[in-house]
């Protein structure tokens, strides 16, 4: 640049070294695996399913075979303390069961049989059990 007919030179920039940065992944919640504990109603382990919701997990068990369907969630519990008496709480879901068979349809791949079955599941309930208590039926009897 000319400024009073004489040439200026501009200073260099001084460049800092790039920094490399990590991509952080976001986690979305619910994306992550959950397993989830069939019981039967004395309160014993049929089976374990895993899914991301627990309504995933009762398709599986539906498409088994089974109707009433209580599910625990493992390693969700609450600990309540009263009156110096620590008490343990597990979540149980309850879901009622089924499958539903359909006709093959065009869009179906060719190596389905041709009634086609797919697993339903309604959810009835959830509600916190204490861990000791096997007696569900009781506790589930009360849920919507």
């Amino acid at each position: 640049m000319k400024k009073n007919g004489k040439k200026t030179k501009k200073a260099p920039v001084k460049k800092e070294p790039v920094r490399k940065v990590k991509a952080e992944t976001k986690k979305i919640e619910g994306t992550e695996k959950r397993n989830f504990i069939l019981l039967s109603w004395d309160g014993y382990e049929i089976g374990k399913y895993t899914g991301r919701a627990p309504r995933q997990a009762a398709l599986k068990a539906a498409n088994r075979g089974v109707v009433d369907i209580l599910l625990r969630e493992a390693g969700k519990r609450k600990v309540i303390v009263r009156k110096k008496e620590k008490t343990t709480y597990v979540k149980i879901h309850y879901f009622k069961g089924g499958r539903v068979t359909r006709p093959k349809t065009k869009s179906d791949p060719e190596w389905m049989n041709d009634p086609v079955s797919t697993p339903t599941a309604v959810k009835m309930g959830s509600v916190w059990v204490p861990l000791h208590e096997t007696a569900l039926k009781l506790a589930i009897t009360g849920t919507k």
